[in-house]
């Protein structure tokens, strides 16, 4: 069996709208064996691999959390009661906060990077949270429980009163540095324009989107 926990996720958005908006469900098979697949490529520790369980980061996470929304299954831990599923999707939850500091600048594909740092692990965590509801998740043990979206926003936009310097600075998995600076955030600039990298070779210019 060939598995790809990158592409795996894109498509499952689409079928999760076409069920909230317009009513279309999927088959039940095609729910399931995406959903399997997510967790045949999950690690131990709760995040999720390329096309095994090794090789884990945020990116491909987040389409385990959108797996998880599609399938109906709500995050609950082990200890708390929660069935393998359950357990699965906090685990999951529970991999991404404690890599919230994980930056790899610019790199998307890195191994065990945090969800901040290219646009593919922002959004595919992003609308992971979003789609099963999470509010708050507990991340590292400096920066203790988090409202994600907030911490999301400021450092698209770059807002010190949002995140403290040391916060969007932090050192990152691959032993460089965050792509936060007072002057070039992820995102926006501090003259307002707008830059983005999409985490492979291109440096994709958007100063025309502010």
């Amino acid at each position: 069996t060939v598995r790809d926990g990158s592409t795996q996720q894109w498509p499952l958005l689409g079928l999760l709208t076409a069920a909230e908006r317009w009513g279309i469900q999927s088959p039940q098979n095609v729910i399931d064996n995406a959903y399997t697949t997510f967790r045949a490529l999950q690690n131990g520790n709760g995040g999720i691999g390329y096309r095994n369980s090794g090789g884990y980061n945020s990116n491909r996470t987040g389409g385990l959390l959108i797996s998880t929304a599609l399938k109906g299954v709500e995050p609950k831990a082990a200890a708390d009661g929660g069935n393998a599923d359950e357990d699965a999707a906090h685990r999951a939850i529970q991999y991404l906060g404690s890599r919230w500091k994980h930056v790899v600048r610019g790199v998307s594909t890195a191994n065990d990077n945090g969800p901040f740092g290219a646009f593919y692990s922002f959004y595919g965590v992003k609308k992971g949270l979003a789609v099963l509801g999470i509010d708050t998740l507990f991340t590292t043990s400096d920066l203790g429980v988090r409202d994600w979206y907030k911490d999301f926003s400021a450092w698209a936009l770059g807002d010190y009163n949002l995140w403290a310097p040391d916060q969007i600075l932090p050192t990152s998995a691959g032993g460089g540095t965050g792509y936060h600076t007072t002057s070039h955030y992820f995102g926006q600039r501090a003259d307002g324009s707008w830059d983005s990298t999409d985490g492979y070779v291109y440096h994709q210019s958007m100063d025309t989107a502010h």
